[in-house]
Protein backbone atom coordinates (compact mmCIF):
# COMPACT_ATOMS: atom_id res chain seq x y z
CA UNK A 1 0.00 0.00 0.00
CA UNK A 2 0.89 3.31 -0.81
CA UNK A 3 1.12 6.16 1.54
CA UNK A 4 0.10 9.04 -0.69
CA UNK A 5 -3.24 10.71 -0.15
CA UNK A 6 -6.06 10.80 -2.61
CA UNK A 7 -6.37 14.55 -4.19
CA UNK A 8 -10.18 15.25 -3.81
CA UNK A 9 -11.63 17.70 -5.96
CA UNK A 10 -12.39 21.23 -4.57
CA UNK A 11 -16.18 22.10 -4.71
CA UNK A 12 -16.50 25.26 -6.08
CA UNK A 13 -17.84 27.99 -3.55
CA UNK A 14 -19.98 31.22 -4.03
CA UNK A 15 -20.84 33.72 -1.70
CA UNK A 16 -24.55 33.56 -0.05
CA UNK A 17 -26.15 36.49 -1.62
CA UNK A 18 -29.13 36.67 0.47
CA UNK A 19 -27.15 36.90 3.55
CA UNK A 20 -24.91 39.41 2.15
CA UNK A 21 -27.84 41.65 1.24
CA UNK A 22 -29.66 41.79 4.20
CA UNK A 23 -26.51 42.26 6.28
CA UNK A 24 -25.82 44.87 4.11
CA UNK A 25 -29.58 46.55 4.35
CA UNK A 26 -29.71 46.33 8.48
CA UNK A 27 -25.91 48.03 8.45
CA UNK A 28 -27.56 50.73 6.15
CA UNK A 29 -30.51 51.30 8.02
CA UNK A 30 -29.02 51.41 11.54
CA UNK A 31 -26.51 54.39 9.85
CA UNK A 32 -29.24 56.17 8.17
CA UNK A 33 -31.67 55.77 11.47
CA UNK A 34 -28.32 56.89 13.93
CA UNK A 35 -27.31 59.63 11.24
CA UNK A 36 -30.18 61.13 10.07
CA UNK A 37 -33.29 60.16 12.12
CA UNK A 38 -36.55 61.22 10.92
CA UNK A 39 -38.44 63.71 13.04
CA UNK A 40 -41.76 61.01 13.78
CA UNK A 41 -39.34 58.50 14.83
CA UNK A 42 -39.24 57.02 18.13
CA UNK A 43 -37.91 59.43 21.30
CA UNK A 44 -36.64 58.48 24.31
CA UNK A 45 -38.50 59.71 27.43
CA UNK A 46 -35.66 58.47 29.90
CA UNK A 47 -32.34 57.30 30.26
CA UNK A 48 -32.94 53.74 30.52
CA UNK A 49 -35.35 53.77 27.33
CA UNK A 50 -31.90 55.02 25.16
CA UNK A 51 -29.76 52.79 26.88
CA UNK A 52 -32.06 49.96 25.73
CA UNK A 53 -32.30 51.85 22.16
CA UNK A 54 -28.88 51.50 22.04
CA UNK A 55 -28.02 48.41 22.91
CA UNK A 56 -30.60 47.53 20.37
CA UNK A 57 -28.93 49.35 17.37
CA UNK A 58 -25.63 47.49 18.64
CA UNK A 59 -26.99 44.68 18.36
CA UNK A 60 -28.87 45.02 14.87
CA UNK A 61 -25.35 46.14 13.95
CA UNK A 62 -23.55 43.15 15.29
CA UNK A 63 -25.99 40.60 13.93
CA UNK A 64 -25.73 42.24 10.42
CA UNK A 65 -22.16 42.12 9.96
CA UNK A 66 -22.16 38.58 11.01
CA UNK A 67 -24.45 37.86 8.19
CA UNK A 68 -22.30 39.56 6.12
CA UNK A 69 -19.29 37.62 6.70
CA UNK A 70 -20.61 34.56 7.02
CA UNK A 71 -21.88 35.08 3.38
CA UNK A 72 -18.56 35.99 2.37
CA UNK A 73 -16.69 32.88 4.39
CA UNK A 74 -16.95 30.25 1.68
CA UNK A 75 -15.51 32.62 -0.62
CA UNK A 76 -12.40 33.01 1.92
CA UNK A 77 -12.20 29.44 2.42
CA UNK A 78 -12.18 29.18 -1.21
CA UNK A 79 -8.84 31.95 -1.44
CA UNK A 80 -6.97 30.71 1.32
CA UNK A 81 -6.85 26.50 -0.25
Amino acid sequence: MSDTPKITPIKSQKPIVWRIALGLILIWTTLNNRLNPAPNLLKANSPAEQIGMDLGAITIAITACWLVVSGVRPVWKKISR
